[in-house]
């Protein structure tokens, strides 16, 4: 599957669910909406706040961050890259 793109950091944005939308013209429109990356942070913070109590003590963008790098070692691993 292609890719739209990369991001800063250099990981790549595969679309987490794409679609392509046929018109009765003829012409076609993808939608690639968020990025593997995005979903896969998502679901790793949704699994820790749905698992743990809240925590006012918490650094919010600290907690986004660790997300985000559990996304990258999710898709370091489905690379088979380390």
């Amino acid at each position: 599957m292609s890719t739209q793109g990369t991001e800063e950091s250099g990981a790549r944005l595969d679309p987490a669910f794409p679609r392509t939308e046929r018109h009765n013209d003829g012409s076609t429109v993808a939608y690639y909406g968020m990025s593997l990356r995005d979903y896969f942070a998502a679901k790793a913070m949704e699994g820790v706040l749905s698992s743990t109590e809240p925590d006012e003590t918490v650094n919010e963008v600290k907690f986004a961050g660790w997300c985000y790098r559990m996304a990258d070692a999710m898709l370091a691993a489905r690379r088979g890259t380390p």
